[in-house]
């Protein structure tokens, strides 16, 4: 199983993981609870992480071993437990599907309905909401640290740790399908892209229609195109604006219903009339991927969205202080499968909580972005912004600058591939069908072979 998982990612050659044997610890201690994952083995370690990380598990082996390559420190027993050992004919490994499902799944925190949608008045036309949940909706909140914010890479840590054990093991470079396709400016070479970049907007007010001309100017001149989700509901729906993005190569994506915070946790019936409700709204445009309003989101909520939409992009890498919980997101910044629907993660922190939450300065702003594109860089995963076009965030001209000045920093990346999130998924679902088999790739033309 883990084996299988794990391969879905990194698509490794066949005949070597074959060669593999993974054997998976029994008799597991089935408890959800903060852990110390320490590594041992630093020939395992990758060069961009800690060797001590503090980490959500679901249960582990009570089987304990000498000479563990990496061990798992119950935070509340004080008890270690061998998480991954290197052994003669085998590489033992602790609970890794479960770890990595409950990472991406966030089932570190309760899914519940926020305070502000529970009020029987719009959550958007309170006095001073801003301050109200920067400064008062977290005051008694024990912060557990988890997950870092602003990046947090603990999933890309076991799987980094786990196809290292297999290249410590065979004493060779293990070769994979990159992540993501060769680039077409580079004919020579056909170097795959070392990181993709995806913008997407949210329009969650009329006044977000107003500033697209400005907004998709800076995206002109940088030459990007990018994804506007629209709300079904709130607001009535300027088609002759979208109709024009459309055409300038732009993508049209669902942003739910009302923004009310309320669909993730209605009844199943009822989130499916809202998802039908929405698509029905946008039949004219080809509508493939949804964003939920807050990015509310749970498990149930994202299985049953699976059946409406190609992608979904509710699920932020790390974020602080979001209208769920103090610290959420999947810990990773790479897209995986909701059955066969693609979540494309938000990796980098939005405006909203960047501007208003932490009360950040623009220069401030441009160097957390900048200094997280970095770090997603140099693991090949993906820089997805979401930033809002309304009035009180990019769409004003008071922080219009953070927008235009962090597109002129990525623009002059020649290693980045640029694309609309359908693109993103579409090239996931490829890469995922794609095999390495003597040395050649069958499944993608697209794709290219790299090496860890």
């Amino acid at each position: 199983m883990a084996a299988n998982t794990l391969n879905n990612h990194w698509n490794i050659e066949s005949k070597i993981s074959s060669k593999i044997k993974i054997k998976e610890y029994s008799s597991f201690r089935y408890k959800k609870s903060m852990a110390f994952l320490e590594v041992k083995n630093k020939k395992i370690l990758p060069g961009w992480a800690k060797q001590n990380s503090k980490i959500f598990v679901n249960g582990y082996s009570q089987a304990k071993e000498p000479n563990e390559d990496i061990v798992l420190r119950d935070s509340e027993a004080e008890k270690s437990f061998s998480f991954l050992k290197i052994d003669d004919d085998s590489i033992n490994i602790n609970n890794f599907d479960k770890i990595i499902d409950g990472l991406l799944f966030e089932d570190y925190f309760e899914k519940k309905v926020s305070v502000f949608s529970k009020l029987p008045i719009p959550y958007y036309i309170i006095p001073f909401r801003h301050f109200i949940f920067r400064h008062l909706f977290y005051m008694r909140k024990k912060d557990s640290g988890f997950p870092n914010w602003p990046s947090d890479f603990s999933v890309e840590l076991l799987r980094h740790l786990y196809v290292n054990a297999i290249k410590e093991k065979t004493g060779k470079k293990i070769p994979y399908v990159a992540f993501w396709p060769k680039l077409k400016e580079d004919t020579r070479h056909k170097a795959s892209a070392k990181f993709a970049v995806s913008l997407t907007h949210d329009c969650d007010s009329p006044s977000s229609f107003k500033n697209i001309e400005k907004i998709r100017e800076i995206e002109k001149e940088n030459g990007f195109t990018s994804c506007w989700n629209v709300l079904s509901k709130r607001y009535k729906i300027p088609y002759d604006i979208l109709k024009k993005l459309e055409k300038e190569g732009n993508e049209i994506g669902s942003h739910g219903y009302n923004h009310d915070g309320k669909i993730a946790f209605l009844p199943d019936a009822d989130i499916k009339k809202r998802l039908s409700y929405s698509k029905s709204k946008l039949k004219n445009f080809n509508v493939r991927g949804f964003r939920s309003p807050q990015l509310k989101r749970n498990r149930r909520f994202l299985n049953l969205l699976a059946d409406y939409f190609e992608y979904d992009s509710s699920v932020p890498n790390s974020e602080y202080k979001s209208s769920i919980a103090l610290r959420t997101g999947s810990c990773t910044v790479f897209p995986f499968f909701i059955k066969n629907m693609v979540e494309v993660p938000l990796t980098m922190p939005q405006d909203f909580t960047l501007i208003h939450t932490m009360g950040y300065s623009n220069n401030k702003i441009i160097n957390l972005w900048k200094e997280k594109i970095e770090a997603i860089r140099k693991i090949n995963g993906l820089v997805s912004f979401n930033t809002h076009p309304d009035d009180y965030l990019i769409g004003n001209d008071k922080y219009l600058g953070i927008y235009e000045g962090i597109l002129k920093y990525v623009s002059k990346q020649d290693d980045k591939w640029t694309a609309l999130p359908h693109e993103v998924a579409l090239w996931w679902k490829e890469r995922s069908n794609s095999r390495i088999k003597n040395g050649k790739i069958y499944g993608s033309k697209r794709a290219k072979i790299a090496y860890i």
